[in-house]
């Protein structure tokens, strides 16, 4: 990617002027947000792919808003469990049941971005550093 002058001036402004105490504070209640919705969706998601299957699905994207009218509220239930999933791997997130919810390491995920943008731009460069502001 080639970041024009200009655009790059307009970057680095807008990252100066952004509140990145408040962005670290929000990344953190997406976090645990994250956390608490896979864990309670664990059992859910999993019985997606039976549901998938029963009724015809090829994957979680193959449903047409359409339909939503015929699904049972279980089936939708593991639906939406399934698309959590999906959300939370492209956010950046991931939590085990009954696990913490971490941050992958991933670059191209948003949360991690996010949480590298904010340290850097906060002077902070270590979780520990972190959990002592």
């Amino acid at each position: 990617m080639n970041i024009e002058a200009t655009e790059l001036n307009t970057l680095r402004d807008y990252v100066e002027a952004a509140p990145w105490g408040d962005i670290d504070a929000s990344s953190v209640g997406v976090l645990y947000t994250m956390e608490l919705l896979l864990n309670a969706t664990a059992t859910d998601a999993e019985r997606w792919w039976d549901v998938a299957a029963r009724v015809g699905f090829i994957d979680e994207f193959d449903v047409d808003w359409c339909d939503l009218h015929w699904l049972t509220s279980e089936e939708k239930l593991a639906w939406h469990a399934v698309l959590l999933r999906v959300l939370a791997r492209d956010l950046g997130i991931a939590a085990e049941p009954g696990q913490p919810a971490v941050v992958s390491d991933d670059p191209t995920a948003l949360v991690p971005t996010l949480v590298q943008i904010s340290r850097i731009a906060t002077g902070q460069t270590s979780d520990e550093q972190r959990r002592a502001a």
